[in-house]
């Protein structure tokens, strides 16, 4: 995933810097699609259980930060995940990293249960 520079993002005015909230927002959403695309084509629900990240630096002003997420084991209820936030063309150089747990959750038995 990547996340463009915008005014909107900002966290302090001052710097230019990007808001860590956007930062953790980013690196959810990015494992979370990791985690559903390991349940094929019948889109199975994958809510956050934990998310945990490190933040090792700001990400630059006027930059785009790129994301990138892996599901890395999936058991039959937990899907775990990673990602690493980053600059384009510095990806050894990460702004963040997270680890992630997701709940997986059958729509078949969400359907049966209404």
């Amino acid at each position: 995933m990547a996340l463009p520079y915008s005014e909107s993002i900002v966290g302090n005015p001052d710097t230019g810097v990007i808001d860590g909230g956007t930062l953790t927002t980013l690196l959810d959403t990015a494992c979370g699609f990791a985690a559903s695309s390991t349940q094929g084509a019948g889109l199975e629900m994958a809510p956050t259980l934990d998310l945990r990240i490190d933040y090792m630096k700001s990400a630059e002003p006027g930059l785009t930060v790129i994301c990138d997420a892996e599901a890395y084991r999936v058991s039959s209820n937990i899907i775990f995940a990673r990602g690493i936030a980053f600059h384009e063309h510095d990806k050894d150089n990460p702004i963040a990293h997270c680890s992630a747990s997701f709940m997986r959750i059958d729509p078949k038995k969400l359907q049966n249960n209404r």
